[in-house]
């Protein structure tokens, strides 16, 4: 297994690892970790590496988040949930003798100012479009070497395939075999030097996130969801009642919509907030019937999805350049196929549509903000069904 040797310090396996700029090194008052995808303490290789860089050079850590109003379709039920889980990494890094600076600014701009005086910047990895320009700014601006760590797949995307997988099956046997080099665990470390107090920074308020979201003029709609909380600790108790109480049945229930033996993961793994490793790692743990299935949507089907946005630039433009060629065609002549029911956005919303049974998983999506799959592709066949030719993604994005 390779090792990531930084200053004669031996910590992460190298393929995390990786130089963003070509910046030399230098001296500086601290250690500076962006935290931006990976929203966590626990399981967190670039905190750890950060971590250990500090007490290499005996400096403190500092912790920075960039809480940017503009992230794209971003909402109230977003913000609120990010920021649930970012009170909790305050309060978990303050344990660890770390400061936790939040800045309501774009990201590169708040890791300029603050890169000034550090020796160096970490920071975790990010596959979305706007993730990647903006750590590429930000290894424009700084002036000391930007070192972007993996967080947030357990295997990085390069490892398993230089090129766009078509399928699972073409990942799953790229992936098998680095399995063991990457299912490894992460040990946690302890700063020497405590950074409170020793920089005057102002920050968020984040007892306070009804008034960050009013100031940052987020769109209101859909509001917070009720009965789902942000944050690791959340995160954590909900993989110990899915290990305890769920994953014996996954294989046999998790896809009966009358059930509820799904994980009940995704939004934690979305922001960053639980390590897919960890979770995996646990899994492993339990000789359970489960295992084997969920593991595969885990490892397999969740990492296709990161192949997919890192290797196709248009993952998320338009219609006939993500589709293949002889799919977009085939939508293009079907286009003018008599649809024998259309909705409005409102009707879309709403659920109202002449088949209760196809739109009711939609409805509770919007609802819970969680959908098993199932559920999710049967009231697409019906959502689609509604909507005017293709081409016409307006209401089906929005939605």
């Amino acid at each position: 297994m390779g090792l990531y040797k930084f200053w004669g310090l031996i910590t992460i396996n190298s393929a995390r690892v990786k130089k963003l700029n070509n910046k030399p090194f230098r001296e500086g008052e601290y250690i500076l970790y962006w935290m931006q995808s990976a929203q966590r303490t626990h399981y967190n290789q670039a905190l750890e590496l950060a971590i250990e860089q500090a007490n290499e050079k005996n400096l403190p850590l500092l912790v920075f988040f960039g809480l940017t109003p503009s992230f794209p379709e971003g909402n109230a039920r977003h913000y609120f949930f990010l920021l649930e889980g970012l009170s909790v990494v305050k309060e978990e890094l303050q344990q660890r003798g770390i400061e936790f600076i939040v800045w309501s600014t774009e990201p590169p701009a708040g890791v300029k100012k603050l890169g000034e005086k550090a020796r160096i910047v970490i920071t975790d990895r990010g596959y979305l479009g706007v993730e990647k320009s903006w750590r590429k700014k930000a290894a424009r601006l700084l002036d000391c070497p930007l070192i972007q760590v993996e967080t947030n797949t357990v295997v990085p995307v390069e490892e398993v395939s230089g090129k766009e997988e078509y399928a699972a099956f073409t990942l799953r046997k790229k992936m098998k075999p680095l399995l063991p080099q990457f299912l490894v665990k992460v040990e946690r470390a302890s700063l020497k030097k405590n950074s409170f107090n020793f920089l005057d920074w102002p920050s968020l308020d984040l007892t306070s996130p009804a008034k960050i979201l009013e100031e940052l003029a987020v769109s209101p709609y859909p509001d917070k969801v009720k009965g789902i909380k942000g944050g690791s600790v959340e995160a954590l108790k909900c993989l110990q009642d899915f290990v305890d109480n769920k994953l014996d049945y996954y294989q046999e229930k998790a896809g009966d919509p009358a059930y509820d033996y799904q994980s009940g993961l995704s939004p934690y793994l979305h922001f960053g907030q639980i390590s897919p490793l960890y979770i995996a790692l646990r899994v492993r743990e339990r000789e359970s019937p489960g295992t084997e299935d969920f593991l595969e949507q885990l490892l397999i089907r969740r990492e296709l999805a990161f192949n997919f946005v890192h290797n196709n630039s248009a993952y998320n433009g338009p219609l006939d350049r993500v589709l293949p060629g002889w799919a977009w065609k085939t939508l293009q002549d079907h286009a003018p196929d008599p649809r024998e029911h259309l909705y409005s956005l409102a009707e879309l919303e709403e659920a109202a549509t002449h088949d209760p049974f196809g739109m009711q998983p939609r409805k509770k999506w919007s609802e819970a903000e969680k959908c098993m799959d199932i559920c999710e592709c049967t009231g697409a066949r019906k959502f689609w069904n509604g909507l005017p030719p293709p081409g016409k993604l307006s209401p089906g994005h929005y939605i």
